[in-house]
């Protein structure tokens, strides 16, 4: 009898701490906000002409009515006209974007294993950036009364949709500067606390550049008989998060 109390008193003990274990996982971590975006809505995005699957996803709220919005992001075959870009209210109401719009490519469903690789912290978009095919020109995406506008905010003109990239530029973890690489020299925009975008008018270092010249000075050249060269680099560059790449205007 007293072996049966001892063995039921060891089973309860086990009980508990399994349901502890179980409420504590459910629990959502310190420090993170997730939003209610599910992933398996990621794939009911309609399809578009030219254009495969989604390759990335990310909130905004470009109507500024304090709902989360997602934009959805699918990769064009020819990327002269820039990926074909999606608008969802989440509640089953879709609209293709006017523009093609710049994106970090970081933001995507990534598997649950590479979660930690995701940006912790970021600001939700309430305006968007982008090309116009029609006038070639850097515009402006907002949304008002239900509906897109643009507003170009370059004279330049373009043939193609320009390469750009979206990076951390004073290290704090949210990416928030936008480098668009147009001759001769870049243009720079800067992602506000509320949201929007604006142009940062000192220059911008290209980080790319400093890449390419740590490949350089590491790298080993050896030449072949058709002319051409066989590089061999010993490990790859990324761009450094320790340290500022550009300055606030």
């Amino acid at each position: 009898m007293r072996y049966q109390r001892v063995i039921w008193a060891f089973v309860g003990v086990f009980a508990v701490a399994i349901a502890l274990v179980l409420v504590l996982g459910r629990a959502p971590r310190k420090g993170y906000t997730p939003l209610h975006i599910e992933r398996e809505s990621l794939g009911q995005f309609p399809p578009a002409p030219g254009a495969r699957g989604v390759i990335a996803a990310f909130p905004v709220d470009l109507d500024d009515d304090g709902n989360h919005e997602v934009i959805g992001i699918r990769e064009r075959l020819s990327t002269k006209q820039g990926d074909a870009a999606l608008w969802t209210d989440l509640n089953g109401k879709f609209e293709r974007l006017p523009i093609a719009v710049f994106y970090e490519r970081l933001h995507m469903p990534f598997p649950a294993t590479f979660e930690d690789t995701r940006p912790k912290r970021s600001l939700l978009q309430r305006e968007l950036l982008g090309w116009d095919a029609a006038s070639q020109r850097l515009m402006r995406l907002r949304r008002q009364g239900g509906s897109f506008t643009t507003a170009a905010i370059s004279d330049a003109r373009l043939q193609r949709f320009p390469d750009a990239t979206i990076f951390d530029a004073d290290a704090d973890g949210v990416s928030e500067t936008l480098l668009v690489y147009l001759a001769p020299r870049p243009a720079a925009f800067r992602l506000t606390p509320e949201g929007r975008w604006r142009p940062l008018a000192s220059p911008v270092p290209d980080p790319r550049l400093a890449v390419e010249r740590l490949h350089d000075k590491v790298s080993t050249k050896r030449p072949r008989p058709s002319g051409h060269f066989t590089i061999s680099t010993p490990v790859e560059f990324f761009l450094p998060v320790s340290s500022p790449l550009c300055a606030s205007s």
